[in-house]
């Protein structure tokens, strides 16, 4: 399948590199047999050197902290579990509405040498075996650190910066490993404590009409946070507006159902907001988001819809909600060049005055733009 996808998508945006988060690779189920991911399936190395010969990226998933409790090699890994004050070990449950027999899987003590050696490994071995130019390590950057009591790890007993320090003793090898190939690796979440440990983080998380950039504001230019989600129901004029406002705050897009490929409309927006990030990679992925755009008088609103993307998550609701016909954001790129860029996301031309972003030492500036229907444009600052 994954192939196949990304035949597909090579085939329909010839100019881009595309990628695919490669869950089930591995023989077992997903969340089942951790960390047990080898034997492969049949033919994953061909499949990823196919990938590869057109240009495409197969990203395999694993996961950095969980232990299937059923496993056999359980056995003899429990002792590396993390502990809790009454000598039990920690233990999470994943199964859910769809898959009610997941089992349990152990959180691992990342202080512990053998579960550093343990992920070292597989992911060494999905590098040198499988020849991956990418690998996503699950729930490192998005879960909380856990106060282990287990005296025989070696580490001060309950809370303590050396949670953060196990990972970095096991992650900094891999990530030299697979740098040194030219290879990345990502995880989930956007813990800022694991920055230098990954390249990447992927943003799991319900989104909401009143969300701000908050980490790409802060975090613009060291890091890249990717994910811009939809529901296959998505009708396109929400779609546009989701997509636009993620990939103006430096978000590639992605993360969707393969299925986006064979929809028409949402296919042309995809493609056409792939093109404009391309053309100001200098901004949106190397340069520091300083700003939104603020129209000096109110725009036109359009409505729009959110559905929930992650379906698993309880009470997820679809959120309503209005934007302004034009949003944007100003950026400096990473030769120093203060830009605007903007997006119309509807479908008639609008003509709008706005602030110009300055450094506090000019008099107030405006200038004015009109943009065409669905128009997305880069707009330098006045000198």
């Amino acid at each position: 399948m994954a192939s196949n996808v990304l035949a597909k998508a090579k085939q329909t945006y010839p100019g881009f590199s595309t990628g695919l988060h490669w869950h089930l690779w591995q023989q077992s189920a997903h969340d089942i047999n951790y960390p047990e991911y080898f034997p492969a399936q049949p033919r994953v190395k061909e499949t990823i050197d196919f990938c590869h010969s057109i240009g495409q990226e197969p990203m395999p998933y694993t996961n950095g902290r969980l232990w299937t409790v059923t496993t056999m090699g359980y056995l003899l890994a429990e002792p590396y579990a993390a502990m809790k004050t009454d000598g039990s070990r920690v233990v999470e449950s994943y199964a859910s509405v769809n898959n009610p027999t997941k089992p349990p899987l152990a959180v691992m003590c990342p202080w512990t040498e053998t579960w550093r050696r343990v992920v070292q490994t597989f992911t060494g071995r999905i590098l040198d075996e499988l020849g991956a130019t990418s690998l996503f390590v699950d729930q490192v950057g998005a879960a909380r650190a856990f106060p282990c009591y287990d005296p025989s790890h070696g580490h001060p007993v309950g809370g303590g910066a050396w949670w953060r320090e196990g990972y970095a003793r096991m992650m900094e090898p891999v990530r030299r490993a697979y740098n040194e190939r030219g290879a990345f690796l990502t995880t989930e979440g956007a813990g800022e404590a694991y920055l230098d440990l990954f390249d990447g983080f992927l943003q799991v998380v319900e989104r909401t009409p009143e969300d701000v950039p908050f980490w790409s504001a802060v975090y613009s230019g060291y890091t890249t946070y990717f994910c811009t989600p939809e529901d296959t129901d998505d009708d396109p004029q929400s779609f546009r507006v989701q997509q636009c406002r993620e990939m103006l705050w430096g978000h590639p897009l992605g993360w969707f159902d393969p299925n986006v490929l064979d929809k028409p409309q949402k296919r042309a927006i995809v493609g056409q907001l792939c093109a404009f990030r391309q053309e100001n990679l200098d901004a949106l992925a190397y340069g520091n988001l300083l700003d939104e755009l603020r129209p000096v008088s109110p725009l036109p609103e359009i409505s729009y819809s959110w559905k929930p993307r992650f379906k698993w998550r309880q009470g997820a609701t679809v959120k309503h909600g209005t934007t302004p016909a034009v949003i944007g954001n100003w950026w400096r790129t990473a030769g120093g060049e203060t830009v605007l860029l903007a997006a119309n996301l509807s479908d008639k031309e609008q003509t709008l005055e706005y602030e110009v972003f300055g450094d506090g030492t000019r008099p107030h500036e405006t200038a004015s733009m009109t943009l065409a229907p669905c128009e997305l444009r880069r707009i330098p600052a006045i000198q």
